[in-house]
């Protein structure tokens, strides 16, 4: 962990400038949830979060090359137990950040997040972490979450 190996490139679009405060403000994101549309046989429990479900019931996440709720629900249905699903895009570094490299460059994933319990606007307080905590410079990477639309089976409703 930290050894600045190199993570995937991302599929969703970054901001013109490398910053948190400007993935946070890259509207964008926020147009991929409003216009997202519910798969059939969900219900949209939250739309357009900039924080994503905590659970216990937590089931993985997986990585999309598009915002498209309907591969969120098919992910969900392949999974024994799956109830609900969180679909977001995620600022992410490009690499392990580590003492060699603390702020790697950003990449933008699309994710999906899947969970074997009803979800509820409640749920959804994470707002990101830093990664890892600051160096003795202040450097750090801050990972965000915005975009985020929760939706849960109907039959559970």
């Amino acid at each position: 962990m930290g050894d600045c190996s190199d993570f995937p490139e991302g599929a969703a679009p970054l901001p013109d400038e490398d910053t948190w405060e400007k993935f946070d403000a890259m509207d964008e994101y926020s147009s991929f949830a409003h216009n997202a549309v519910t798969p059939s046989g969900y219900v949209k429990i939250f739309e357009d979060f900039n924080s994503t479900v905590v659970s216990m019931n937590y089931i993985g996440v997986w990585t999309l090359y598009a915002y498209e709720p309907q591969l969120c629900a098919d992910s969900c249905t392949e999974q024994p137990g799956c109830k609900a699903f969180n679909i977001y895009v995620s600022r992410d570094p490009s690499k392990d950040p580590g003492p060699n490299c603390p702020n790697p460059p950003s990449v933008s994933n699309f994710r999906c997040a899947l969970y074997s319990s009803e979800i509820s606007v409640a749920d959804a307080t994470n707002d990101g972490q830093v990664q890892p905590p600051a160096d003795a410079n202040g450097d750090m990477f801050i990972i965000k979450h915005k975009g985020s639309n929760g939706m849960m089976l109907l039959i559970l409703l």
